[in-house]
Order: structure tokens, then C-alpha cells, then sequence
């Protein structure tokens, strides 16, 4: 089941603040507080305050809190990171989870670190995981279940992942069963992040200006362990519309057509049908049960479109005979045969989800009264 969470920036947060978002938070079941201490100093008694504030709302919640820390807060608080146990029940016992490693922690000492009997998670760069989770299992002998990979997010429009290497990254921690995360974003430059410079903090960059309802049912798409908001402030309505995402069956946005019938609306919106027929065809995606669930629907002839083009929903009418009432996606442009109704088509950003529609994976669509922003 994947993991929501909500990042929460202590220096751009008033007390009050703090305290009315974080109980939100954990009101409307958001799992994982994300926050940072880099830049904190032991002499700053009103942050330290804040951070009390927060880990114990966490805990009242069943919220676990992770933290980013680098080298210099381990230097500001002299901390020895060399004694593992210590160091770490140190961040036990302010009401952490784990702790996030950043800029000046080697990954030999977060390996050793990972290596501890308090099921205390050590999160790793998973920008960097082809290359570093193999060092780490295999050279510094990292214990991999108490090791979380998450990516970074970048404030810099064009500069966020590629899908494709975003991807290969999270194969690598698949296959050596450690937790992926990654971060999604909210909109708009009033939504704050850590840094100053703010255009939206996503981690895929093809999300930089998605809904936040579309990225987030991107990575389910994508099957990531935990998702992550990388700014702040989530608002109440966006916390309602994160809660009714199916987050364990891939959901697709359809634009209904104009001539759609209500016959054919009853098979597009049964959530639990829409199954990938395993044997994959070239040109489209397979939902077969339908066809039998439905069989006495009648379904009459609409051809409208000469050509199919790719993100078409089509259900088969009753030229198609036994198999009337079988609902495709079209994967690539086809010629209209006849026996296909078009019924909508896949939002344009939703079109990306189509490669993660493989065998016997089933699906649901969302649309209508439940329609999202485009």
C-alpha cells in the first residue's frame, strides 16, 4: 500500500502554523511527515520548540517523521556519527523515524548506520541508486531493510528527472527490495520549499505543472512505495481530493464522448472489470471481462471516426457479436473496423499511463462527476 506524506518547513512556519497543519495532516490520514534540520543551530530555542511541537502532534497521529540532516548539523550538535547506536537513538528519542542523509555524509557511514537493531530507517539518494545501492549492499554491506531510496525534487524549471532514468532508478531499488519514494508538488509560487528560489518542486519534470491529483495518481501508476508533497501548504480540499485516489488500482481520467449511452457509461464505470487481458495486442489494450459481465446489454452502432488515434476508449458494439461489450484502449492509430464505439478518450496527461498497463493488471476510470482538471 503506497504512503502518503506532506513535507513541513519549520523555519517558514509559525508556531501556530505548525500546530493547526500538522494536526490537519494527521486528521486526514497523511502518513509521513518529511522535514529538515539542515541550517538548524543548537541556540535556536524557538525552532528546537517547533520541533517538539511537531513529533509529538506525529506521534498522536501514528505520523512517522523523517528528517534531512548533513554534516554540518552533526558538527553544530556535536554528534558522533562513528558511534552508530548513539547517534541514532539521539534521533529516536527526538520522535524520529529515520533520517534523510545529505551533502557531506559518505555512503559508507550511511550503511553503517543502516545497520541498526532499532528498525531505524536510513534514506538514501535514490537519484544516485544504480550506482550507490550496489556499493552499498555490496561493498559496505548496508542492511537493506532499513534503507529507504528517494529522489530529489529541483526548484529549477527543466532541470527535474527524466522519466526513463527516473525509472531505472527505482527498478534498481525494486529488485533489491528497499522502499522507493519520490516527491510530488503543489502548485503555484505562494507553496513554499526550502530553498528560496521556488518553480514548483517536483521530482519528475514532465509534473512540474500537473494537478496534483494526476502526479500523485501517476506515481500509483508506477507502483512507488511512497509519495511524498515536497512544499507547503496542502490545503484541506487538496487533502480530500488525495483521499479519494484509488491508491491501490491504476485509475485513468476519461473524457467522455458526446453520444456516450448510458449502457456503455455502466461498462466504463464498474471499477471492478477492467482487467489487462495478458495475451497483449499491438494496437490496443484488452478488457475482456466486460464482455461477460454484460453480455445482455445491448450496445447499438456508432461509428463516427474513420481513423482510432491512441488514448481512444472504444467498448465493441453489437456488430461485434460475442464479443460485444469488450472495452480497448487504443495504443496506436488503427483503422475503425466498425465493431468499435468511441466512448472517450484518456485526459492528455493520462496518456503517459499507458506503458504501465501490462498483463493482468486491472484498472479503473475516474470522469464524469468525478472529472478532474485537465
Amino acid at each position: 500500500m503506497t504512503k502518503i506524506g506532506a513535507s513541513i518547513y519549520l523555519h517558514l512556519t509559525t508556531l501556530e502554523q505548525l500546530t493547526s497543519y500538522t494536526q490537519l495532516l494527521g486528521e486526514n490520514k497523511v502518513q509521513i511527515i518529511f522535514t529538515t534540520l539542515i541550517n538548524f543551530k543548537p541556540t535556536e530555542k524557538e525552532q528546537l520548540k517547533k520541533l517538539i511541537v511537531l513529533t509529538t502532534t506525529a506521534k498522536k497521529y501514528n505520523m512517522d517523521v523523517y528528517v534531512d540532516i548533513n554534516q554540518e548539523f552533526i558538527d553544530n550538535f556535536k554528534l558522533n556519527i562513528t558511534k552508530r547506536d548513539d547517534f541514532i537513538k539521539w534521533f529516536k528519542n527526538q520522535g524520529f523515524t529515520g533520517i534523510r542523509c545529505d551533502e557531506g555524509i559518505a555512503i559508507q557511514e550511511q550503511a553503517k548506520l543502516s545497520q541498526n537493531k532499532l528498525n531505524f530507517k536510513i534514506i538514501i539518494n535514490g537519484s544516485h541508486a544504480i550506482e550507490e545501492v550496489e556499493r552499498l549492499l555490496l561493498q559496505y554491506n548496508a542492511n537493506a531493510k532499513n534503507l529507504i531510496s528517494c529522489y530529489n525534487f529541483y526548484p529549477q524549471r527543466y532541470t527535474g528527472a527524466d522519466i526513463e532514468f527516473f525509472s531505472l532508478n527505482q527498478a534498481e531499488s525494486i529488485m533489491n527490495k528497499i522502499p522507493f519514494a519520490s516527491f510530488v508538488t503543489l502548485l503555484g509560487k505562494d507553496k513554499v520549499g526550502p530553498w528560496a528560489y521556488n518553480d514548483n518542486l517536483p521530482a519528475l519534470e514532465m509534473h512540474r505543472d500537473w494537478p496534483l491529483t494526476t502526479q500523485i495518481r501517476h506515481y500509483v501508476a508506477l507502483c512507488l512505495d511512497m509519495i511524498i508533497v515536497a512544499n507547503q501548504f496542502l490545503t484541506e480540499d487538496d487533502l480530500v481530493q488525495m483521499n479519494n485516489i484509488d491508491y491501490e488500482t491504476l485509475s485513468l481520467n476519461i473524457q467522455l464522448s458526446k453520444n456516450v449511452t448510458n449502457n456503455e457509461k455502466t461498462i466504463i464505470f464498474d471499477d471492478n472489470i477492467h482487467i489487462v487481458r495478458p495475451d497483449l495486442a499491438q494496437d490496443l489494450i484488452r478488457s475482456s471481462m466486460p464482455r461477460i459481465t454484460y453480455k445482455d446489454l445491448s450496445i447499438p452502432n456508432q461509428r463516427t471516426n474513420e481513423w482510432l488515434e491512441i488514448g481512444d476508449v472504444v467498448i465493441l458494439n453489437n456488430d461485434a457479436q460475442n464479443y460485444r461489450g469488450e472495452l480497448h484502449i487504443i495504443t496506436n492509430k488503427i483503422k475503425n473496423d466498425g465493431i468499435r464505439n468511441v466512448v472517450g478518450k484518456l485526459a492528455p496527461k493520462d496518456l503517459n499511463f499507458i506503458p504501465y498497463l501490462v498483463s493482468n493488471r486491472p484498472f479503473k476510470f475516474i470522469g464524469g462527476n468525478n472529472h478532474e482538471k485537465i
